[in-house]
């Protein structure tokens, strides 16, 4: 069981817990009901891990259907920790017959990162909804930040929350990330500024 494995981290004293949190099954109607998103399962990770002492490094990942740019939406999404199976088996792996279109930048990615049309940070600026990424990110953060909703529901007082967050994995692999290298650091500038926008001591961490 889960209490099993975090019994055997504490025992080796482990600090910290780095998980996927994929974009794709948080918004997974991203068409139909845009930034609607299901929690509930972060929300219990999230809760795991704090309640048990260690500090959470979420993995921010993986374009929903309908906001994908390229790959196959019939190809499975690959998991992290395929990496490893990528880089023993580069030839195949490396550069897959056919991406997951959660692979592919997410449509919006260029646009400007707050609603007055600027990149610029500000007091009360409010985040630009068209880009998809940036309202995501700032969701995640308000979340999930110490202080955050999470933190309130929790009854949390402390400073118990997420600071850190990594942006993608792996993204050169093509198993996880199909877009240019000006395309990452796009989704790590967006991800900055939208996640200090919602939590001015919030880390960003490059992907793995």
């Amino acid at each position: 069981g889960s209490e099993t494995r975090y019994q055997r981290a504490l025992a080796i004293d482990g600090r910290l817990n780095r998980w996927p949190m994929y974009w794709h099954e948080i918004e997974t109607q991203a068409v139909t009901q845009p930034r609607v998103y299901d929690w509930a399962a972060a929300d219990n990770n999230i809760s795991a891990d704090i309640n048990h002492g260690l500090t959470v490094l979420p993995i921010l990942m993986f374009t929903p259907v309908g906001l994908d740019t390229g790959g196959s939406r019939l190809a499975p999404a690959p998991q992290v920790g395929d990496g490893l199976r990528a880089r023993l088996n580069e030839s195949a792996w490396q550069r897959p017959m056919a991406p997951s279109s959660v692979t592919s930048p997410p449509q919006g990615l260029y646009l400007s990162v707050f609603e007055d049309g600027s990149d610029t940070p500000g007091p009360g600026k409010s985040i630009n909804p068209d880009n998809r990424w940036a309202y995501f990110v700032n969701a995640a953060v308000n979340r999930y930040r110490p202080g955050g909703t999470l933190a309130q529901q929790q009854g949390w007082k402390d400073e118990r929350g997420v600071r850190y967050w990594e942006i993608w994995n792996e993204p050169d692999l093509d198993t996880f990330f199909t877009g240019t290298v000006t395309d990452y650091a796009r989704l790590l500038k967006v991800g900055y500024l939208s996640a200090r926008a919602a939590d001015p001591q919030a880390q960003i961490v490059l992907g793995g």
